[in-house]
């Protein structure tokens, strides 16, 4: 009988630094339109960008004008950096793996994200508070 071995798995990347803070409203932006993609309103997994609004000092980050004016698109365009836009795919896969009733709508607008930044796949840790502490190295200076 063989033996069938896990191929092992590759590392997380860290970055060597968060991003410019004008960075931080789109990727939260792109976060909550991720979360919007499960059929249960209000989603379970807003609250996973709501922990990260909170740890990040942002409380209300939705009510502010310029918050409101972004849409997809615009959101995407506004990362121009790769560190990013990494840190747009970090911060979506986290509210995705916190989604647990999302299903199909949410693992498509993922890999549309992940198509429109321009990015392959990342390895991001199996656990949900591994994978929170990732996103806030991008988020938080």
């Amino acid at each position: 009988m063989s033996e069938t071995r896990a191929m092992p798995r590759p590392p997380v990347e860290h970055p060597d630094r968060a991003v410019r803070g004008e960075f931080v409203e789109p990727i939260l932006f792109l976060a909550d339109r991720m979360a919007a993609q499960d059929p249960i309103q209000p989603p379970p997994a807003k609250s996973i960008t709501e922990r990260l609004a909170e740890l990040l000092g942002l409380r209300g980050y939705r009510e502010q004008a310029s918050y409101r004016r972004l849409n997809d698109a615009g959101a995407c365009d506004m990362l121009v950096t790769e560190r990013a836009r990494k840190g747009a795919l970090v911060v979506a896969s986290l509210v995705l793996k916190a989604d647990t009733e999302g299903g199909e709508n949410a693992k498509a607008y993922f890999s549309g994200l992940r198509e429109r930044l321009g990015l392959e796949m990342i390895v991001v840790p199996t656990s949900i508070e591994e994978h929170l502490g990732l996103a806030l190295e991008y988020l938080r200076d």
